[in-house]
């Protein structure tokens, strides 16, 4: 059983073990500095409120989630197996920290760009790209949670794109290495 709200008031009710569980949002931090990512955790309770069992009440909700709600969701296992067999990514601190730099200092400051000087490393770009390439990977091939009108021929289109996007991130990491090799050769050159 489930009561919707908003990822920090959501109970649970185990069916195998009659617990009763409620979502509560751990922030994510990188160093001291809180990061608009988050992950779900479940703190076991005495009873559902009533107010969240009243009949007939409408939850207000906004019709799309937000990058940062889908993150969090597509890692918790409870959420993510509300559909049978479906499997939670696993996402590290290091990669959650990438995929966050990537979004909030790169895409941010791009889209809402203000005349400075900035200087990004493209190696970091891709290599953050690689790990958001992943897990849509995941999510598509091994999690069981997205389901296809057409299975094969939507598998074959997203395979087909997923294998050129990394495929194309790949190509551009090894020119980066060998450019970077190169220039180390002609720096001990000139020694």
């Amino acid at each position: 059983m489930w009561t919707w709200d908003a990822d920090d008031k959501v109970y649970f009710q185990d069916e195998n073990s009659n617990q009763i569980k409620k979502s509560v949002i751990k922030n994510y931090f990188f160093k001291k500095y809180k990061t608009p990512a988050y992950r779900i955790q479940w703190e076991v309770v005495e009873s559902i409120p009533e107010e969240k069992l009243s009949k007939g009440k409408t939850i207000k909700r906004e019709k799309l989630i937000s990058f940062w709600t889908a993150l969090a969701r597509i890692q918790d296992d409870i959420w993510i197996k509300r559909l049978v067999g479906a499997k939670a990514a696993i996402i590290t601190d290091e990669q959650l920290e990438k995929i966050c730099w990537l979004s909030e200092k790169i895409r941010n400051d791009l889209m809402h760009f203000i005349p400075k000087g900035y200087s990004i490393g493209i190696l970091s770009i891709v290599d953050a790209g690689m790990i958001i390439l992943s897990m849509i990977k995941f999510l598509v091939q091994e999690s069981n949670s997205i389901f296809f009108l057409n299975y094969e021929a939507s598998m074959s289109r997203i395979n087909n794109a997923l294998t050129n996007l990394e495929s194309k991130l790949a190509n551009e990491m090894n020119k980066i290495r060998e450019s970077e090799n190169n220039q180390m050769i002609n720096v001990e050159g000139i020694k």
